[in-house]
């Protein structure tokens, strides 16, 4: 099947995330079950009766001077109670691009979702409308899987007329949908830009599907999009009391205000950028409030009416999403931070942090009658209802996550395992200091059954733990369909004595690129480069080893050539404990890499690739290290594409491939919450979160799913289909473009191989910074190699002996 990505025309605008926060009083509802990820039980709350405010006979307050928005502190009796997912059901089509809107009518919500058919070159609309109860959150699909050409049997014969007299054979799309209290109005337009002159559409329905009115509002559109409506789309419409109707265009950078018959009544311009527009509510008399940041940096509330434009009140409140209910309370989500303004006080408080989320990612904000804040956030195919409530949660489960650096990806997953697991909290900390008093601290807390559920560090802190016994093993408590999908490198890098102790959540590839015509075989050990180098050298007395950003000085190719694989070379073994760096071998080694050095080290400059480039179509390299994603890789494969091919660095064993993972999470053996911590690191592994957060995967499917030829995409330009020239990985609804072969090709099944054939990389931080220290000074020019060899040998076997 062909995947196709799309560059947003203008009918995808994307100010739909700041248009669709839209909040009206709920009252309860009753709809049928269906399936809840992460839903609690919760008793029925019998409704506190709040008074309905007239949000337009009220002085609006704006919180004090000088208030601190970026550190509010957030109330702790707010949480998710709840999580709904699984509202997006896409077709087996392989890849979808999602857009929303969601309105809110008596006590329901109504979500509409877009979804596009991206499995050929048509792009085929598909819609579904689902129906959340604001009580119970149960969900009913209203319409399911509606294409352009089934519009008819949504809308019926009311609409069909209409459209068949002014585009019988275009397609159709929904813009915007609304309500005005007792109906859902759809906003829907036909006809292409470019190929036509599109039409522009009201359907009104009840709330139980019935379609009473078309209503063909193409004039009042192409009035409000100025030069004649030229490919101009509606930045926002909304439906207002006795069927009048707000419609927002650029570049008129107004709203205009039509009665029920069409006529323009009113016209107010915004303040900021119309894009930056947003309907936060309406009053109870259905007149809708409108906030636009200004271009003075204030955020401006206002109402249009015939009489013109109401300013309500300005001031310095932050970007985010706003919404409002009937009783004078705004929610404001600015970042990830949920907060609540009551319009008459000012009083402002803190309500929620969703750490890991962000305000863009918002489809809306509603609230049900017992109270409970309801939010809508999506992303791709992932979209979720959160309930969020000041009732604790019954059964709480704390874990602690410790990390040793600062890492967002674990720290995101954490967050979002947090909310969609209500009652079960995991907390993420950060060392106070990665140093010997901390570990050893640390270590004596896991002896007395303390400290983290939960640890992220690198491999040479984990498996000290390990060693003394402190984590639990993972092999029985991570589903084998998880694990058999992850490359061998990557579960060998958590793996101590034959079972699974860590999991990564993202790997890089170490490999060296060579010639072909200086080696053939895809591994060497360290006498067969340097034989193979010298050879060569012998025969082109310019030849050089190269880095892809950098020239390599003398100590650079050292670690390049030596210490990826330390613990498989003729100078240590591990195993016996022993070494033998006081050896021909080794001294050879350090006069090899002083004198093939690059005499200008560490050389960067903008003309130093396309340097290498012309040295590399001369003959003049020899090979080339690379370590990276899979983006590095194909960039460097490209430069070397003829005449090259990657082979592993120097060792014993002749590896392939070398996989560099660093760090990774474990449990500790004293966790009271073992198994909770077990499915939070499958979930790291899950095909969800791999695609959802990284981009360094660790899963081969996620990897030969992602990454897609040139000729498997399609652009969208004014000429229609196309294929781009080169091909890219499918991330986060877009597309990351990667260099390619000439014909288009990815190089996804080479870096494959490479990384299910891989090793991990030898993390011998000691011995490492033993070698670095004490070699320098023969780069240097001040010890031979006989003495810096000597040095090392005493402290690194006295190390090995302790």
């Amino acid at each position: 099947m062909r995947v196709f990505t799309s560059k947003k025309t203008g009918k995808y605008i994307g100010v739909l995330a700041l248009l669709l926060s839209l909040y009206v009083l709920a009252a309860c509802g009753k709809q049928e079950e269906v399936t809840d990820t992460g839903a609690t039980d919760k008793q029925e709350e019998s409704a506190v009766p709040q008074e309905i405010v007239d949000l337009l006979a009220v002085n609006w307050t704006v919180p004090g001077q000088g208030t601190d928005w970026e550190n509010l502190r957030m109330q702790d009796e707010w949480e998710v109670v709840q999580c709904v997912s699984g509202l997006v059901n896409p077709t087996n089509a392989e890849y979808f691009h999602f857009q929303n809107d969601m309105a809110v009518l008596g006590g329901d919500l109504y979500l509409l979702l877009y979804m596009e058919d991206l499995g050929d070159a048509h792009r085929a609309s598909r819609y579904e409308l689902k129906k959340i109860d604001l009580s119970s959150m149960e969900t009913e699909t209203i319409w399911a899987s509606i294409a352009d050409a089934d519009f008819a049997d949504v809308f019926g014969d009311l609409y069909v007329s209409r459209l068949q007299e002014s585009h019988p054979d275009s397609p159709a799309w929904i813009n915007f949908m609304d309500t005005d209290g007792e109906n859902l109005y759809f906003f829907l337009q036909a006809g292409r830009f470019g190929e036509e002159e599109p039409s522009h559409y009201r359907i009104g329905m009840t709330p139980d599907g019935a379609v009473f009115d078309v209503l063909d509002i193409t004039e009042p559109y192409r009035e409000a999009s100025g030069s004649e409506g030229e490919s101009i789309q509606p930045q926002l419409i909304k439906c207002g009391p006795d069927g009048s109707l707000y419609l927002a265009c650029v570049p008129e950078n107004a709203i205009y205000l039509y009665d029920k018959t069409g006529n323009r009544t009113a016209t107010a311009d915004v303040s900021g950028r119309i894009t930056d527009l947003q309907c936060i509510g309406k009053n109870p008399d259905g007149v809708p409030i409108f906030a636009c940041a200004t271009e003075a940096g204030q955020m401006e509330f206002f109402v249009v009416s015939a009489g013109g434009k109401q300013v309500l009140c300005a001031g310095p409140f932050p970007h985010g999403i706003y919404s409002m209910d009937a009783h004078g309370n705004v929610r404001i989500l600015n970042g990830s931070r949920l907060m609540t303004w009551n319009v008459s006080t000012g009083e402002l408080s803190g309500m929620y942090d969703y750490t890991g989320l962000d305000a863009h990612l918002c489809k809306g904000i509603a609230e049900n009658d017992a109270g409970d804040i309801i939010t809508c956030f999506g992303e791709g195919t992932d979209e979720r209802l959160y309930r969020l409530s000041k009732s604790e949660h019954p059964e709480t489960k704390e874990l602690v996550l410790l990390q040793q650096f600062l890492d967002e990806y674990t720290k995101n997953c954490a967050a979002d395992y947090s909310r969609t697991h209500p009652g079960v909290t995991i907390r993420v900390e950060q060392m106070d200091a990665n140093d010997d008093y901390s570990w050893n601290k640390l270590i004596v807390d896991f002896q007395n059954g303390e400290g983290p559920d939960l640890i992220w560090a690198d491999w040479d802190h984990l498996e000290s733990l390990h060693a003394a016994g402190l984590l639990s093993p993972l092999g029985d408590r991570i589903p084998k369909d998880v694990t058999d999908r992850v490359f061998t490198g990557v579960l060998s890098f958590g793996t101590m004595d034959d079972e699974l102790y860590a999991i990564p959540g993202d790997a890089n590839l170490k490999v060296i690129f060579v010639s072909d015509a200086a080696w053939s075989q895809n591994g060497w050990t360290m006498e067969e480069l340097l034989e193979a180098y010298r050879k060569q050298k012998a025969e082109n007395p310019d030849l050089r080893f190269a880095g892809f950003d950098w020239d390599l000085d003398g100590l650079q190719l050292f670690y390049h050539l030596y210490a990826p694989s330390i613990d498989n070379s003729e100078f240590l073994d591990l195993e016996s404990g022993t070494c033998n760096f006081r050896s021909e071998g080794f001294y050879d080694l350090l006069r090899f890499c002083r004198d093939n050095a690059d005499r200008e080290t560490g050389t960067d400059s903008s003309t130093h690739k396309e340097d290498m480039k012309r040295e590399i179509a001369e003959g003049r390299v020899f090979c080339l290290p690379y370590e990276g994603s899979l983006i590095g890789y194909s960039k460097v494969r490209s430069y070397l594409d003829e005449g090259f091919h990657p082979v592993g660095w120097p060792s014993a064993s002749r590896t392939s491939g070398l996989v560099s993972c660093y760090q990774a999470t474990a449990c500790s053996v004293a966790s009271e919450n073992a198994d909770v911590a077990a499915d939070f690191l499958a979930m790291l592994l899950s095909e969800e979160y791999q695609i959802k957060y990284g981009t360094n995967w660790v899963r081969r499917d996620v990897m030969e799913k992602q990454v897609k030829d040139a000729s498997e995409i399609y652009l969208y330009g004014e000429n229609g289909p196309e294929h781009p020239e080169k091909p890219a990985f499918l991330h986060g609804g877009g597309r990351i473009e990667l260099d390619g072969r000439a014909d288009g090709t990815s190089y996804v099944d080479e870096y494959v191989a490479l990384m299910d054939g891989g090793v991990p990389v030898s993390l011998e931080a000691e011995i490492m910074a033993i070698l670095s220290e004490e070699i320098a000074p023969f780069f240097e020019g001040q010890k031979s190699e006989q003495e810096v060899a000597k040095v090392i040998q005493s402290r690194i076997q006295l190390m090995l002996s302790e």
